[in-house]
C-alpha cells in the first residue's frame, strides 16, 4: 500500500514519533495526567462534570487546530514540491 492510502486510513501519522523526537513530551504528559488526578480528587461530582466538559471543549479546539495546521503544512509542502520541479 502506498503512503497516501496509509495516511487516508489513519495508519501513519506523527503521534508515535513525537515522544521519540521530543523527550520532554512524555514528561509533560505525565505531569498533566498527575495534575488532572489531583484536581479530580479535590472536586465534587458537579465540579468534576464541569472539568470534563472543559476538557472535551479543549480537546475539540485542539483537534481543529491540529487539523488546520496539518492542512496548511501539507499545502506548503506541495508548493515546495511544485517549485522544485517548475523551471522559472
Amino acid at each position: 500500500m502506498n503512503i497516501i492510502r496509509e495516511l487516508f486510513y489513519g495508519n501513519v501519522g506523527p503521534e508515535p514519533f513525537i515522544a521519540k523526537r521530543r523527550p520532554e513530551y512524555s514528561e509533560v504528559m505525565n505531569i498533566a495526567m498527575e495534575l488532572e488526578e489531583k484536581l479530580e480528587k479535590m472536586l465534587d461530582d458537579e465540579e468534576k462534570e464541569v472539568l470534563r466538559q472543559f476538557m472535551r471543549a479543549h480537546d475539540d479546539i485542539q483537534d481543529i487546530d491540529c487539523c488546520e495546521s496539518f492542512y496548511d503544512g501539507w499545502k506548503l509542502g506541495v508548493k515546495f514540491i511544485i517549485d522544485t520541479f517548475v523551471i522559472t
